[in-house]
């Protein structure tokens, strides 16, 4: 009789494990799960913006990067932030939020010239938007008196920026000392492929730029 309360009293211990390890499982792949859903979700944004930046293009020249002029970096002192000579200048860096995120707004409202990119702003909820005046969006925004275009959220509530075809630097890891551009990483003074484009930046699940392990960049959708 007492071995088998102890056979049972062994048994109940184990199905306690089991059901233990079941719900320690099961909460792992609920993050997991979520994890690939939020990821998903800010590929799709990235995905609406670079088709924005693309409309826009299509409408001034064959040339995707001709109406990207004034957001090379270096350039003279704002209000006018333009360059005569084009691709001659360093990559942006990705430590320098405030400037991707001012010349990021000045863009926005470029694009919105275009019905369908202010269609598709419309139509994304307030929730994934910073809006002009409200905390975050950035001070200062060369070229314009009263900004009225949002700022594109992440999932992580992060505004997702853009870079020209230049590229970015100031990155970590793999691409430490090198500046990336949408074809892959290139040395700082090499020239920027024929091919390259602009493109859009997330600074993924730690909302930050500068660590790039877990950026995600639409020229990867």
């Amino acid at each position: 009789m007492s071995n088998r309360r102890a056979m049972t009293l062994v048994e109940l211990l184990i199905v306690i494990g089991i059901i233990g390890l079941l719900l320690a499982l099961l909460v792992v792949g609920i993050s997991m799960y979520a994890a690939t859903s939020e990821k998903k979700a800010a590929r799709a944004r990235l995905a609406v913006l670079q088709n924005m930046t693309g409309a826009i293009a299509e409408t001034k020249s064959t040339d995707p990067d001709v109406f990207e002029d004034f957001f090379y970096s270096n350039p003279v002192p704002p209000p006018d932030w333009r360059l005569t000579l084009r691709g001659l200048t360093p990559a942006l860096t990705a430590g320098n939020t405030a400037e991707l995120q001012a010349r990021t707004a000045l863009l926005m409202h470029r694009l919105a010239t275009i019905p369908a990119n202010r269609t598709s702003l419309s139509n994304m909820p307030v929730d994934q938007k910073l809006m002009p005046g409200t905390a975050g969006y950035p001070p200062v925004v060369p070229s314009i008196t009263n900004p009225t275009m949002p700022l594109v959220l992440d999932n992580w509530g992060k505004p997702m920026v853009y870079v020209s075809r230049e590229g970015i630097s100031g990155l970590s890891g793999k691409a430490a000392g090198k500046r990336l551009v949408s074809t892959g990483l290139i040395n700082m003074n090499d020239p920027v492929p024929a091919n390259a484009h602009g493109f859009w930046i997330s600074g993924g699940p730690d909302k930050d730029l500068s660590t790039g392990d877990d950026n995600m960049y639409s020229f990867e959708n």
